[in-house]
């Protein structure tokens, strides 16, 4: 049955089937109907409902949000962005720099490998 229509008794003998939402002197489209209905109808008007009442998600603007950037134009944004940058630049030039003996001590290892294993396939 429908939640929102009741019956009500009025100082006339009759009852009359209104919508709980309206006042009680007006008249609604929910005077005509019939609170009894078939599970087959309710299951249509249920379904009918889901069908109209379904919003696709990939047009709601928190699904188009959740795949964009935000642009923040705040200063401090920019400065923290920048510092951060500059952190993990640096970091990566820090190892870098400090990898190079080891690097050109290798370098020179595979140099002499290189010139003992020619000189063996010469000999």
């Amino acid at each position: 049955a429908f939640s929102f229509l009741r019956q009500i008794t009025t100082e006339q003998p009759t009852n009359l089937t209104v919508c709980e939402f309206c006042p009680p002197a007006e008249k609604c489209n929910a005077t005509s109907m019939s609170p009894n209905i078939t599970l087959e109808v309710a299951l249509e008007i249920a379904e009918d409902l889901r069908k109209n009442l379904t919003v696709d998600k990939t047009s709601l603007s928190s699904y188009r949000r959740r795949l964009e950037c935000a642009d923040d134009s705040r200063p401090s944004s920019k400065v923290f962005g920048g510092f951060a940058l500059a952190v993990l630049v640096s970091l990566l030039v820090i190892t870098i720099v400090l990898d190079c003996p080891t690097l050109t001590r290798h370098l020179r290892l595979c140099n002499v490998r290189t010139k003992k294993y020619k000189d063996l396939e010469r000999s």
